[in-house]
């Protein structure tokens, strides 16, 4: 099946997203009690790694933007 990406913030899990192969665009609603919070702590997990021929790390997931708006 398809990878699905499991994110928390300051330890509260949001909603698992499941994910499409190539390019994905996720956007998960924050709690209220976050706003105007000086510092916050994201976890980004995937539930599956792969491993690339003759490379020995997991890998998961490729960013090119994370943000918080």
């Amino acid at each position: 099946g398809r990878p699905t990406m499991i994110v928390s913030v300051d330890g509260e899990p949001m909603k698992p997203a499941p994910l499409q192969e190539g390019a994905f665009d996720v956007s998960f609603p924050l709690s209220p009690k976050l706003i105007g919070i000086r510092e916050i702590e994201v976890t980004i997990r995937v539930d599956r790694t792969f491993r690339a021929p003759h490379d020995k790390r997991d890998l998961g997931l490729s960013f090119g933007v994370a943000e918080i708006r």
